[in-house]
């Protein structure tokens, strides 16, 4: 391949990689807004058993029992959904990391690569000068030895 393609190819990777990174800023989003409603959850489920807690104490009927565990159940099972998403956002934010990682490995291994060739190329520029200059001096001695004769 000549430098021009895999330049482009770069360009390419680059653009990939850059898609990979605001996916793994959206993830990130989405792991925090997961965060915040785990945490009102749990305080939604704190005060359903606290209010439980406040009724027993008060030794209330028990239609308002009844009621506060249902509310407390309902809090308990929107606690443990609200932590499955969590675990989800986790999961989808793990994996928009390793695809970051594999896409900056692919632009870091191009660049070597482009590193390489333009290496490459100033070694056969010095070659070349060289083989010139080397050139240059066998026709000039040549010529002074014509010269001497």
């Amino acid at each position: 391949m000549d430098r021009k393609r895999i330049q482009k190819l770069l360009d390419l990777r680059q653009k990939e990689l850059d898609k990979k990174v605001q996916g793994l800023a959206l993830a990130r989003s989405e792991v925090d807004a997961a965060e915040r409603a785990v945490q009102a959850a749990s305080e939604g489920l704190r005060l359903a058993a606290e209010e439980r807690r406040r009724i027993n104490r008060a030794g209330a009927d028990w239609q308002m029992w009844v009621t506060t565990q249902d509310w407390m159940t309902q809090q308990a099972k929107h606690f443990a959904y609200t932590q499955q998403l969590k675990a989800q956002a986790d999961r989808a934010c793990d994996r928009a990391l390793n695809h970051v990682h594999k896409a900056r490995s692919d632009v870091l291994r191009i660049e070597a690569l482009l590193v390489r060739i333009d290496t490459e190329i100033r070694t056969k520029a010095v070659r070349m000068e060289r083989r010139n200059e080397d050139e240059f001096q066998a026709n000039r001695s040549g010529a002074r030895q014509d010269a001497g004769r």
